[in-house]
């Protein structure tokens, strides 16, 4: 009975320094610019528009069309992945890749962190 009172606060404990470690500010974050695409307009109202929203049924996303090599493409951006910017020169597409870097050997040994996507785009 006592060994498992003893295994039940060492699951606890272990429990609890994990996610201290995971909770807390453990990380730096590197923002890398990977690739910019020219924006398409989508519609001529007034302006020329180049973004649209769009419901795939999973996510809400934005969707602009562009230019990759010699092919128009339509992409699909989630929302919670993508900010806007106004009032730009020339509408482009920017994707950055964020990849955290550990500030310690513990966390990094025990949390494998994977870069993240993230989309602005610049209208």
């Amino acid at each position: 009975m006592m060994e498992k009172k003893l295994l039940g606060v060492i699951i606890v404990l272990l429990i609890t320094i994990t996610s201290l470690i995971a909770t807390s500010n453990t990380y730096e974050k590197e923002i890398i610019l990977v690739n910019e695409f020219k924006l398409l307009p989508i519609t001529y109202d007034e302006a020329p528009v180049f973004y649209g929203e769009e419901n795939t049924g999973r996510t809400d996303c934005y969707f602009v069309y562009i230019k990759n090599n010699t092919k128009i493409e339509k992409t699909l951006l989630p929302k919670y992945k993508t900010s806007i910017l106004e009032n730009a020169t020339k509408p482009i597409l920017k994707k950055y890749s964020i990849k955290p870097i550990p500030k310690n050997k513990i966390y990094d040994f025990f949390f494998i962190h994977q870069e993240t996507t993230r989309y602005e785009i610049v209208v």
